[in-house]
């Protein structure tokens, strides 16, 4: 008899996890298909700027200290190196 019942519940949570599966399908599976096409249509590299700003607190005195952070030097890209699959 136990085993019926949990027989029963297994698959009761299987059919509750495919129905969840196929209505996120149903809801979202147009615009994962859609989003290879943006991906193709995307620049291959993207420039972007930033600045990074260090800041201290000294607890005894209170002030504010804004230290500039030293630039790092920036490497050029690589020929060959490819992201694994």
């Amino acid at each position: 008899m136990l085993a019926v019942i949990l027989s029963a519940l297994f698959a009761l949570a299987a059919v509750a996890a495919i129905t969840t599966i196929a209505a996120s399908w149903h809801h979202h599976g147009a615009a994962v298909f859609a989003a290879r096409g943006q991906f193709d249509a995307c620049a291959e590299t993207m420039t972007m700027r930033y600045s990074v700003t260090e800041t201290k607190v000294l607890r005894g005195s209170a002030q504010i200290l804004v230290l500039p952070v030293r630039q790092l030097a920036i490497r050029a890209p690589q020929a060959g190196l490819r992201a694994a699959a």
